[in-house]
C-alpha cells in the first residue's frame, strides 16, 4: 500500500501559504473594495499567528495605519496604532 510521508516542515509550509492567502484577501478588501473593517479582521488574524514571515510584519504595519487614519474603526486610535506599529520586525 501507499504510505504517506508527513513532516512538520510540510505542515509549516502549508500554514505559511494559508497565512499569505489570508493576507492577500485582506489586501483585496483594503485596496480594491475599500472595506477596511473586513481588512482589519483579516490583518489581525495574520498578525496574531506570530509567524516570522513578511506578511506578519505587513499586517501589523497595515493595522497600525488603519487605526492611525481611522480606517475601519469609528475614530482614529493612536494607542492601538502605536501598539501595532511596535510589533513590526519583532
Amino acid at each position: 500500500g501507499l504510505t504517506s510521508s508527513y513532516s512538520m516542515d510540510d505542515e509549516r509550509e502549508r500554514e505559511k501559504k494559508n497565512i499569505v492567502a489570508i493576507y492577500n484577501k485582506a489586501d483585496h478588501y483594503y485596496h480594491i473594495e475599500k472595506d477596511y473593517y473586513r481588512a482589519i479582521e483579516l490583518y489581525k488574524s495574520v498578525a496574531e499567528q506570530n509567524l516570522d514571515i513578511w506578511v506578519a510584519n505587513w499586517a501589523c504595519y497595515n493595522l497600525g495605519f488603519c487605526f492611525q487614519k481611522g480606517l475601519g474603526v469609528h475614530i482614529p486610535d493612536y494607542n492601538a496604532a502605536e501598539t501595532w506599529y511596535s510589533k513590526v520586525n519583532k
